[in-house]
């Protein structure tokens, strides 16, 4: 199971917030229950894939019993950092955008707010851990 959500990971984000945006606009109570859906899996895959991939590393002998904790606490911290950067940085985005022009064009403004965030702190966060091993 994991490992179709690994391999079609793109097409299921894709698909479910075509889906909430779509209730958006036929249907609102049914946008609540979508957000709070793609909220969840946001958090809850990458945490499974991180854990997978340094289990994985301690299984083969790359890393000892503490390092594959050290390496798990990092990415759990980076992934943190990444994803509340997005949600903050694209919810202030969204709202004035929102607010100042029409909610069509905040969720979109949003969105890229976000992406362009998570894809900053990602790579700043990747350069900080990889000069600190």
């Amino acid at each position: 199971m994991l490992k179709a959500f690994e391999k079609y990971w793109f097409v299921l984000a894709i698909v479910v917030t075509s889906a909430l945006l779509a209730s958006l606009a036929l249907q609102l109570a049914l946008a609540r229950i979508l957000s709070m859906l793609v909220t969840v899996t946001g958090i809850t895959l990458p945490i499974l894939f991180i854990a997978k991939e340094c289990w994985q590393a301690h299984q083969q002998g790359k890393c000892t019993g503490k390092k594959m904790v050290r390496e798990l606490i990092l990415d759990l911290f980076g992934l943190l950092l990444m994803m509340g950067s997005s949600l903050y940085a694209g919810r202030l985005t969204g709202g004035y955008v929102s607010l100042h022009a029409s909610i069509w064009l905040g969720v979109p403004a949003g969105f890229a707010t976000g992406f362009v965030a998570a894809w900053i702190v990602r790579s700043v966060w990747g350069r900080f851990v990889k000069v600190n091993i």
